[in-house]
């Protein structure tokens, strides 16, 4: 699997989705059950989630 392609064209989809859903923000996480790891994320403009973050789990329900 090519992992930097693959993060590549999520960025750009999530270019696209912006343009068609009213959302700043777009991201994938991995998800432990504990932690979540932020490995894209997209913001129009204000800047709210970041890539390589990590955020505990229960913090986000």
């Amino acid at each position: 699997m090519n992992v930097p392609k693959l993060m590549t064209s999520a960025k750009q989809v999530f270019k696209m989705m912006a343009n068609f859903i009213g959302t700043n923000t777009f991201y994938i996480a991995l998800n432990d059950g504990k932690t979540n790891r932020i490995v894209q994320a997209f913001n129009k403009e204000e800047l709210l989630v970041v890539k390589g973050s990590e955020h505990l789990y229960m913090d986000s329900l």
